[in-house]
């Protein structure tokens, strides 16, 4: 206990006897009478209290200074330490919202206590997100770190999450999540007790760092894949359907959810799964405040059959009389719904929409970047390719030569059909090896065009003569003939004898001739496949702008990963054909999957696989890193108008019927799939995702969905989207069904008064008249925010735009499995705190 006798307490307590003694000496001289004494002893006795009074006021001043300095400490020990925890698990969750996890040597050799984050020793202080840290909080000293509980994998040493089923009740009841687990430590000490100015202090020296506070905390975080929604928007949700809208999947918003169903039918809107928003639900649209009544919207319990009147009601009974702008009442819906219809819940934190761009997590983790260059001309080429080796972080940047192969067609021999041989061909050269020799003639041929020349025409020029097409040298194909004489002079005939073959024979096939030749590589024949890459153009009737487009042909690019052939450049011209057989594209954009993985055998595909498709015949992609192949498109930030809300760039996906990626089959039991995330507009063409299913989706500033009659299949290019006359003149082109199997996420626009954004049966954006047509959809609907780079208002079925479809749209249940999602999926992310403990230690 602290000396209550200090020197002030002395000099009061003296000067108290003293006064006493004098007083009562004083009274003692002036009168000796008996009653005079009396009161000597009464006052005496008064002065005696009253010291003893003081005296316990003094005692009882000072211990209430050192209880409330103790408390005052240790309430600073408790807050500091707790918000210790909470700067360290908000840390944690910082690094899933960036689509990584949490690394360092916290589980390998983590500190046992914070003893160790003090003590001389470095090599139990962690590392990384769980290595030891000071914050300085309520002028103590804050020790935290961070304990990983989750499994290990003995090989790779990367967590393996538990995969979990969100419990009945809570939000997000019955989807799959991710859930990690972490322990995480913090204790409050006093303010010298800094781990970088003890270092410098001998152990025996330091001053007593005794904990104050000592506080762990077990937390979970979950990771709830975005696709696991049939629908999940940042913004405000609508739905105002006209037609009949089953949504089969849960739904959620981080505004709120306005119900506005146009139909008088109980079916026009059905949701079959938790429904949960932010803010609040209303039974109108946000565009307008006309009330719809509720027998338009049914709710019903997830994975009801249908029809099934016990499982499902409408949004609100006919007893339900508030009409605030046709808000419903947040008690009304708990006692109707329960867990069913959830309002008023806590904001979840998502991405932000620029993770789609150059600096974003798409980009740095992409397999494969390609940047549409719009302005270059001449001898520069229209774009630039970089293929990211994921096993060793290699960063492989295309040359121009192969990047000038990536814009001809390519001859393959994965052909649907194949036309019957030429016939009448000379018997010297009716050989497969000479065969051979004139078909990789053509292909060097075809890869040493020049730069600043249109590149080959699939369709037209291909069934041009050669002769036509090398016009004495200085046509399209200015080296084919000196190519294939010099191939047939290095098979053994003589230069006199290819020549004349050249003149009299060759000259006159076309190179869908040659495509076709029976040879040593191609039994049965090949055939061409229009060009991986080109540049085309689309007129965007709700932007009302042309859109110049890069058109990735998704099957075209696969082939030329394995069959493509390319010759080396110096600026416009070739300079190099590898003594005339030139240099094989195999692989050069992604690792091809190997069956048995043995190198010596070749790329053996999977024979398990559907007949006919890439997995089975040794075409399809390997890379397994972020759950399979990722594809980022981007557009050269220098160009004009770019970087505005008027962008007339984009990027269109033809020929996606069959994705590079791996589907589920006896020998694959986790699927990889393919995602392509783009930071400006994306128009996905025709079937999408049709033939050996396999995880997929698109993410986009905004999503363009074109029919299958949008293709020339002669050319392979766009045949819609043509600007003709003005928007009062004229008719969006006529679609054909379509159907798509790949999770969205993109930007929508958000309704104002007066101005609706269509709702969500209006997510993807049509450009056709699709009146009578069906269009298929199986997927996501995911939207983080508005689009950045368009800014066209939607419009309601007008011809010159669009008309509607026959939508069958669905959320894909294949999502439900885990493995069964794409690569990179969007994660939402919540903590959940497990344990919470806490210890005053003085």
């Amino acid at each position: 206990m602290s000396n209550l006798f200090t020197p002030r307490n002395n000099q009061i307590s003296s000067k108290i006897t003293r006064l006493i003694f004098h007083v009562s000496l004083h009274l003692w001289k002036r009168e000796k009478q008996s009653e005079q004494g009396y009161i000597l002893f009464v006052v005496v006795g008064v002065m005696l209290v009253l010291q003893a009074l003081l005296m316990a006021y003094i005692v009882a001043a000072k211990i209430e200074k050192s209880t409330s300095e103790a408390s005052v400490n240790s309430n600073s020990s408790f807050y500091g330490a707790e918000g210790g925890l909470n700067l360290r698990a908000e840390k944690i969750r910082q690094k899933f919202l960036l689509i990584t996890l949490p690394n360092g040597q916290g589980s390998q050799n983590p500190p046992a206590s914070t003893a160790d984050c003090l003590d001389e020793e470095s090599s139990n202080n962690g590392n990384g997100d769980f290595q030891c840290l000071v914050y300085k909080i309520g002028g103590k000293n804050i020790i935290s770190y961070v304990n990983d509980l989750n499994n290990q994998d003995a090989v790779t040493q990367q967590p393996i999450p538990r995969r979990v089923t969100i419990p009945p009740g809570e939000l997000f009841e019955d989807l799959a999540a991710l859930e990690y687990r972490y322990k995480i430590v913090a204790d409050a000490q006093p303010e010298y007790c800094d781990p970088q100015q003890l270092a410098s202090i001998p152990e025996k020296d330091r001053p007593d760092c005794s904990q104050e506070s000592k506080q762990e905390m077990l937390i979970k975080i979950r990771n709830v894949p975005l696709f696991q929604f049939a629908a999940f928007y940042k913004n405000d949700m609508e739905f105002h359907p006209g037609s009949k809208m089953v949504i089969n999947g849960p739904v959620h918003s981080n505004g709120s959810i306005y119900f506005g169903a146009q139909k008088a039918d109980p079916d026009n809107l059905k949701i079959m799964g938790q429904v949960s928003a932010v803010g609040d639900a209303y039974s109108r649209r946000k565009s307008e405040d006309t009330t719809f009544s509720s027998d338009r919207t049914t709710l019903c319990k997830y994975n009801a059959s249908l029809p099934d009147g016990q499982d499902c009601q409408a949004l609100h009974d006919s007893s339900y009389t508030d009409s605030l702008l046709s808000l419903i009442d947040r008690t009304y819906i708990k006692n109707r719904w329960g867990n069913r219809l959830k309002v008023g819940v806590k904001n979840i934190k998502v991405p932000e929409p620029s993770f789609l761009n150059k600096n974003g997590d798409y980009h740095a983790q992409a397999d494969l970047r390609i940047q549409f260059n719009p302005a270059a001309s001449g001898a520069n080429l229209p774009f630039a390719v970089q293929s990211i080796n994921r096993n060793n972080g290699q960063i492989v940047i295309l040359q121009p030569g192969q990047l000038q192969s990536l814009r001809q067609p390519v001859i393959t021999n994965f052909c649907s059909s194949v036309p019957n041989e030429l016939t009448g061909i000379p018997t010297d050269l009716n050989t497969p090896e000479r065969k051979e020799a004139i078909a990789k003639a053509l292909k060097v041929s075809i890869a040493s065009i020049k730069v600043s020349e249109v590149p080959l025409k699939y369709g037209t020029e291909l069934t041009s003569s050669l002769n036509t097409l090398y016009s004495g040298g200085v046509g399209k194909i200015h080296t084919v003939k000196d190519n294939i004489i010099n191939a047939l002079v290095a098979t053994g005939l003589d230069n006199g004898t290819a020549t004349n073959h050249w003149n009299n024979t060759i000259k006159d096939w076309n190179p869908n001739d040659v495509a076709g030749l029976r040879t040593t590589s191609s039994l049965n024949g090949g055939c061409f496949v229009a060009s991986p890459l080109s540049v085309n153009q689309f007129y965007n009737s709700r932007e009302d702008r042309q859109i110049q487009v890069l058109q990735f042909n998704m099957k075209a690019l696969t082939i030329w990963n394995k069959d493509g052939v390319y010759v080396e450049f110096t600026g416009n011209d070739p300079s190099n054909n590898n003594s005339g057989n030139g240099f094989s594209s195999n692989q050069a954009l992604f690792t091809l999957y190997d069956a048995d993985n043995n190198s010596s055998n070749g790329i053996q595909g999977d024979s398990t696989a559907a007949n006919g498709s890439f997995q089975k015949l040794g075409y399809a992609a390997a890379d397994r890193t972020e759950g399979g192949l990722v594809i980022h498109a981007t557009v050269d930030e220098t160009v004009a108008d770019v970087n505005t809300n008027q962008s007339p760039y984009g990027f269109v996906v033809t020929n996606g019927q069959e994705l590079p990626g791996l589907s589920t089959t006896s020998s694959v039991t986790d699927p990889t799939g393919l995602t392509i995330a783009s930071d400006q507009a994306v128009y996905l063409q025709g079937d999408y995702n049709t033939i050996n299913k396999q995880p997929a989706s698109v993410l986009t500033d905004s999503i363009n969905v074109l029919s299958n009659a949008c293709l020339n299949t002669t050319t392979n290019l766009l045949n819609c989207g043509n600007h003709t006359g003005l928007k009062t003149t004229r008719t969006a082109p006529a679609a054909t069904a379509t159907k798509i199997q790949a999770a969205f996420l993109s930007g929508t626009d958000i309704s104002q008064t007066g101005v609706p954004n269509g709702g969500l049966h209006n997510y993807p954006r049509l450009h056709e008249n699709w009146s009578g047509i069906t269009l298929t959809y199986y997927g996501s609907l995911v939207s983080l925010g508005t689009p950045q780079h368009v800014s066209g208002a939607w419009t309601d079925n007008q011809n010159w735009a669009y008309t509607n479809p026959k939508r069958d749209y669905n959320y894909d249940r294949y999502f439900d499995a885990y493995e069964n999602l794409p690569p990179m999926t969007p994660n939402l992310v919540y903590l959940r705190q497990e344990v919470f403990s806490r210890k005053f230690l003085r």
